[in-house]
């Protein structure tokens, strides 16, 4: 459980990222899209990308509470 006031830091894919890899788009949102690998290390893997909008509102959707930085803001 994460304390009051303490930071969580995530780390995601995006959606701008370049696929090097075998895959094909299993799913496709304005908040981004689901690939699976069909190469590689991650091969059999669903694998989520992120747009900046998708990963706004899986965070605000959660309840998380925005640290006040300007790229964090709930709008």
């Amino acid at each position: 459980m994460l304390a009051d006031g303490g930071l969580l830091f995530v780390r995601v894919n995006a959606a701008d990222t370049d696929i090097g890899r075998a895959h094909r788009v299993v799913e496709s949102s304005g908040g981004g899209f689901t690939v699976l690998y069909e190469d590689g290390p991650k091969s059999g893997l669903h694998i989520r990308f992120f747009s900046r909008d998708g990963l706004k509102a899986a965070v605000v959707g959660s309840g998380m509470r925005s640290n006040g930085h300007k790229e964090c803001k709930n709008s």
